[in-house]
């Protein structure tokens, strides 16, 4: 397996094609990272066929863009002189923007055009976790219901890390059916099944993205997984890392990201307190998790009325918004000790050179 890195989640991916799912992957597009063989639309070629696609409808939009400056250059002359009546000017103005809505319409399913289906799955997917459009989730969706009805079979390891990377450990709001969905495509009896499978294959890598900054929401489910299984191994490597995550919490300002994965712990308490009773070793390290998380975290108030309910609305996103300034400024002062860091190295350099000499 080799990595694709990008800056929302870090995963090894399987080493089947993006497109061609049963043939072994010997390159990667250019221009996304997309896993790619050397036969079909993939031969010879050093970008894959949606990146293709993409550089076409980037044109197209100049174009429409372009076209629509001229509609309402031209229509605007037209009334000013009095050679066209005022009252075309609503036409004018739909006229413009006909062009725009033809692209926008087009803009994702484009993407996939010269791909059947079935190889237009996983781009969708992949697209979706580089992107963070939800319009890649109902594309990728569609194109798995159209392969199923043609009777292709469509359970790849590689479409599951799709699962995982885009859905899974997503920070876009996808269906909360999306399990269920994609089992029945799959071929599992249940989408708690599809979750069991996706998680156990890729634990390892999971544990490297359910943490503050990456993939909101992941963490209870992962938690539930595990505490269903019963597996120990598992279970102590997602409990060790939790503890490791909330002392850094603990030991620094809260921020934006700390107080998302607070939530996520808090949502994951039922499941952790299953794998609490296990053993006399899991009890301890879940003991201690609780007691780190009750340092930082604020259980959320229930309004007894309306106007309680808007009035903690707008606390909390007073509160939500000081969190992200905390966590801009943590961001920028980790930039400026980088700068400094690889500025000091480059003096050290230039010292050795001259002692060289």
């Amino acid at each position: 397996m080799f990595k694709l890195v990008n800056s929302h989640a870090h995963v090894s991916v399987p080493k089947e094609c993006g497109i061609h799912l049963d043939i072994t992957a010997e390159k990667k597009c250019k221009a996304c990272g997309l896993p790619m063989c050397n036969t079909g639309v993939c031969n010879a070629q050093d970008y894959c066929k949606i990146c293709k696609n993409e550089r076409f409808i980037f044109s197209l939009t100049k174009v429409a863009s372009q076209l629509m400056f001229f509609i309402f250059i031209f229509g605007g002359l037209l009334i000013l002189t009095g050679s066209l009546d005022k009252k075309y000017f609503t036409f004018i103005l739909f006229a413009g923007i006909i062009p725009i809505i033809i692209v926008q319409r087009v803009k994702v399913s484009g993407l996939f055009r010269g791909l059947t289906p079935k190889q237009s799955v996983y781009p969708a997917l992949y697209r979706l976790h580089m992107g963070n459009d939800i319009d890649f989730y109902h594309e990728a969706l569609s194109r798995a219901v159209k392969a199923k009805k043609k009777g292709e079979n469509l359970n790849y390891p590689i479409i599951r890390y799709g699962l995982l990377q885009g859905v899974l450990l997503s920070k876009v709001a996808v269906p909360s059916s999306w399990s269920d969905e994609w089992a029945e495509i799959l071929g599992y009896e249940s989408g708690d099944k599809l979750e069991e499978e996706i998680i156990n294959e890729f634990f390892d890598d999971i544990l490297l993205n359910i943490r503050p900054g990456k993939s909101i929401g992941a963490l209870p489910i992962v938690a539930k997984v595990v505490a269903r299984s019963k597996n120990k191994e598992n279970a102590k490597k997602l409990l060790l890392a939790i503890k490791d995550h909330l002392t850094d919490i603990a030991s620094d300002e809260l921020d934006y990201f700390g107080d998302e994965y607070l939530r996520d712990v808090f949502l994951a308490e039922d499941y952790l307190m299953e794998i609490k009773n296990w053993d006399d070793e899991l009890r301890k390290l879940v003991d201690e998790i609780f007691e780190l998380h009750s340092q930082k975290f604020e259980p959320p108030v229930v309004p007894r009325n309306q106007r309680e309910a808007f009035q903690l609305m707008s606390e909390e996103a007073a509160r939500q918004q000081k969190l992200m300034q905390a966590a801009l400024n943590k961001s920028q002062k980790e930039i400026v000790e980088l700068s400094k860091n690889q500025s000091s190295s480059r003096k050290l350099g230039e010292v050795s050179l001259e002692e060289e000499e």
